[in-house]
């Protein structure tokens, strides 16, 4: 079943509006370790940038614009430390799991 999911990360990956970044556990803690959260943008240019957090119990609609900024910030400092899209698709390819014979 990784195998399976391994490759369709290599897959998605190849497609032109999907970048797959690997922060890998030796980069130690970040700034987003235990915060998830998605940044969402519209097209429209009326409608704000916000930011969805979940938690355990609920999630979390954050629309203050300086709130927004640093999460936009935090989403940089992470994928700044995060490999390459090249280099995540030959990390990912150098964990694949063997086929069994």
């Amino acid at each position: 079943m990784m195998r399976t999911q391994f490759e369709y990360l290599l897959r998605v990956g190849q497609l032109p509006h999907i970048d797959i970044q690997v922060l890998p556990f030796a980069v130690g803690a970040h700034a987003a370790l235990g915060r998830p959260f998605t940044i969402l943008d519209f097209p429209e240019p009326l409608d704000p940038t916000i930011v969805y957090s979940d938690s355990v119990g609920s999630g979390t609609f954050e629309e203050d614009s300086e709130e927004v900024a640093q999460y936009g910030a935090t989403f940089s400092d992470v994928q700044g430390a995060s490999l390459s899209t090249l280099a995540s698709a030959q990390f990912i390819e150098g964990i694949l799991p063997e086929e069994s014979e």
